[in-house]
């Protein structure tokens, strides 16, 4: 058994000893937590960041009423674009498809966004100590991590299977401030170290509330990048008093990369006055114009 220091923490790694050597062959030790979690963070760095995406999302929010026992599903489809700089997203409830005036649209930073977990080339800023690590780029988790004080405990809960894929289960445990220090497990592939499935807590703001939320996001490569692509979280109503909770699930059925945009798309007074002009809808032109094209291609 080997003891890993990790500041103040001790994280035993139990490997099997070989057998005779005339008879076995030594098997390859898996490899510390830490390790682990820098090599998936160097892997998902590797992959480029798309400047912006354009996302059709199917939505389903299953709603249960404590008190009564009551429950419902509701699904819809949501498109959004984001632009990854600085994690604006523009919101519209639908697919609207005829391009002949903006719609109503929900512009500020994004909670579930393809790009929520993207690594940039350098750290992003710290500047605010109370900034959770999880939800604006795994980028600081990086940088914390692996310095002589850690923030986390980290410890190999086992290998498991993730559909077809073979992965090492990280379960982070946070040596102060849960709040901040927000990661609380990561799958991560055993031979190619890409990161396939996270759960982090969090809080989702929505009808004019907010409460905490627990949060798993799956990944997948889409066009040469690594992205978000399913996102299931918790969210409790304002005004429930716990009585009520909501589970959401987000799937993305369609993304596309598109170079640019303009900026007036991620600036809510500005769009508004777009949209008061009756201007014609500017993401509806890089969109299949039917929905039958993507439902054709079995993406939605």
């Amino acid at each position: 058994m080997n003891v890993r220091t990790l500041g103040a923490t001790y994280l035993l790694i139990v490997t099997l000893g070989a057998g005779p050597a005339a008879t076995t062959t030594a098997a390859t030790p898996t490899p510390a937590p830490i390790d682990i979690f820098v090599q998936a963070m160097r892997r998902l760095r590797s992959y480029p960041a798309p400047a912006y995406a354009i996302c059709i999302d199917a939505w389903t929010i299953h709603y249960y009423q404590r008190r009564t026992g009551q429950e419902f599903t509701r699904s819809s489809l949501r498109r959004f674009a984001y632009r990854t700089a600085d994690h604006m997203e523009n919101a519209v409830d639908g697919w609207p498809t005829d391009g002949t005036h903006l719609p109503n649209a929900w512009i500020g930073k994004e909670f579930v966004g393809p790009d929520a977990w993207l690594i940039r080339p350098k750290p992003l800023p710290t500047a605010n100590p109370a900034e959770p690590d999880v939800g604006r780029g795994l980028g600081v988790i990086d940088t914390i991590s692996v310095t002589a004080s850690p923030i986390y405990a980290i410890t190999l809960a086992g290998v498991e299977r993730l559909g077809v894929h073979t992965t090492y289960h990280l379960v982070f445990r946070p040596l102060s401030d849960p709040q901040r220090h927000n990661l609380r497990d990561l799958w991560i592939d055993t031979k190619t170290y890409d990161l396939w499935k996270a759960h982090y807590t969090s809080t989702y703001v929505a009808d004019g509330g907010s409460s905490p939320s627990d949060v798993t996001t799956i990944f997948a490569p889409v066009a040469g990048y690594w992205m978000a692509t399913e996102t299931t979280w918790t969210y409790v109503p304002p005004l429930a008093f716990g009585k009520a909770a909501l589970v959401l699930d987000a799937t993305t059925r369609l993304m596309v990369f598109p170079k640019e945009l303009p900026g007036w798309l991620f600036d809510q007074r500005r769009y508004d006055r777009h949209r008061h002009r009756h201007e014609p809808d500017y993401l509806a032109s890089l969109l299949p114009a039917d929905r039958d094209v993507c439902q054709q291609n079995g993406q939605c």
